[in-house]
């Protein structure tokens, strides 16, 4: 298997944080079977890290939208 991190660095530069973060777990896992398997002698997977999203903290309410779910 010739398969080597700069590749799965490509594979995951195009996504979306998350979708990045989802495709390198699916990749660790695919891996860690391989090496286990004795299918390739270590996980080049080893040491990337996907981006991390911007984080946006919730809007709080206001009175008027709390007063208007109540009502609901």
């Amino acid at each position: 298997m010739d398969l080597r991190a700069e590749h799965l660095r490509k594979d995951i530069r195009a996504l979306t944080p998350g979708a990045a973060q989802n495709c390198l777990k699916a990749w660790r896992s695919i891996l860690k079977f391989a090496v286990e398997e004795g299918m390739i002698p270590a996980d080049p997977s080893a040491g990337i890290k996907a981006q991390r999203g911007e984080v946006k903290p919730h809007r709080q309410w206001t009175w008027a939208e709390f007063s208007k779910f109540r009502e609901y």
